[in-house]
């Protein structure tokens, strides 16, 4: 019997796997958004604008303090003026032969001689220093008013010229009745009178009292703001 022989085992070939590469897309959990709020729909007709807080107290309260200072000056001014009118025709007439006598070198200076001429000047200058004096204070009065209106305003508009034009203007119509008081008053003190070219010489102290005041409030408050 023939017996096979056995057969040389040949050594397979290493053959070497590819890495397996995970095609699938890994997908990241997208971050939770917060949702938004809804918007606020205001449902109530014409409604008013809350107004801002004041976000300047200490001009706020520099201009109340001035305006009234400004007020008790025009008041206690005005008592002044009326004072002086109430005086007797004696009285008037020392105080004014006081301030001719007190401007003596004034008079020289102009070559004035005549006494009757002296004291003409010396009244109807102060008729328009007192009046000038008062138109001051009232137009500063209105225009500091205005300031402050301006600031307790929501919106904080700027002062327009024709606004301060038209408190100028009441400031103006204000002191002319103050000045027909006067001369109303001088009607019922004795030795004196009253007449109305002193009401148009007051007139004209009031409006460059008025034109004063005016140029003042503007050069220091309404550029210092615009800036």
């Amino acid at each position: 019997m023939r017996i096979a022989a056995p057969q040389p085992q040949l050594d397979k070939p290493h053959i070497e796997r590819e890495p397996v590469v995970n095609l699938e897309r890994v997908v990241e959990p997208e971050p939770e958004h917060e949702p938004e709020p809804e918007p606020v729909i205001n449902l109530q007709p014409n409604s008013e604008p809350v107004p801002e807080p004041n976000s300047e107290p200490s001009t706020y309260r520099s201009l109340t303090c001035a305006y009234i200072y400004l007020v008790c000056a025009s008041v206690l001014w005005c008592l002044f003026i009326w004072g002086c009118s109430s005086l007797n025709a004696t009285q008037s007439s020392a105080q004014s032969d006081s301030v001719v006598h007190t401007l003596s070198g004034f008079w020289q200076l102009l070559s004035i001689t005549n006494m009757h001429v002296m004291i003409l000047i010396v009244r109807k200058s102060a008729h328009v220093l007192e009046y000038m004096m008062l138109g001051n204070l009232c137009c500063m009065c209105a225009c500091v008013r205005l300031a402050r209106l301006q600031l307790t305003h929501a919106n904080k508009t700027t002062l327009h010229r024709h606004t301060i034009m038209r408190s100028a203007v009441r400031s103006v119509c204000v002191c002319i009745a103050i000045a027909y008081v006067d001369e109303v008053i001088q009607l019922f003190v004795p030795g004196r009178w009253g007449a109305l070219t002193d009401v148009a010489i007051d007139s004209a102290g009031i409006l460059a009292g008025t034109i004063i005041a005016m140029l003042c409030f503007y050069i220091v408050y309404v550029r210092s703001r615009a800036l």
